[in-house]
């Protein structure tokens, strides 16, 4: 007798990488889409240089919409969990996508609110 929740129990392996090497890969190859799942204001506050925000709440809605079948996906939040989540729903619609974890452990160069603030402070204790 066949069990027919195997064909659809299948589950899809979630794919992860260090987020300063995927940081390193996106550098390297325009197929790649850094993407921050976590929301707007979030991600305008800090973000690795030429990231771009998807947020988890609204993946199932638009990603068909705003992602190209041939990109590749590499996804990070401030909490690791959101960025698996995301990863997850996005391999569910067909994507190949990477979780790269928390922002917490980058370390490459950052863009946003929060980091010309600090770039501000730093020159004015030069004057």
């Amino acid at each position: 007798m066949r069990r027919k929740n195997m064909l659809f129990g299948k589950k899809k392996e979630i794919k992860s990488l260090d987020i300063n090497e995927g940081y390193q890969r996106f550098l390297k190859d325009e197929r790649i889409l850094l993407l921050c799942a976590d929301e707007d204001y979030i991600f305008e506050k800090r973000h690795p240089k030429g990231a771009q925000c998807l947020p988890l709440r609204i993946i199932d809605q638009q990603a068909k919409d705003q992602l190209e079948s041939q990109d590749i996906l590499y996804l990070y939040a401030n909490k690791k969990g959101t960025s698996y989540e995301a990863v997850k729903r996005l391999t569910k619609q067909g994507f190949e996508a990477y979780d790269l974890g928390s922002l917490v452990a980058f370390t490459g160069p950052e863009e946003g609110l929060a980091v010309k603030g600090k770039r501000s402070k730093h020159k004015d204790h030069n004057h």
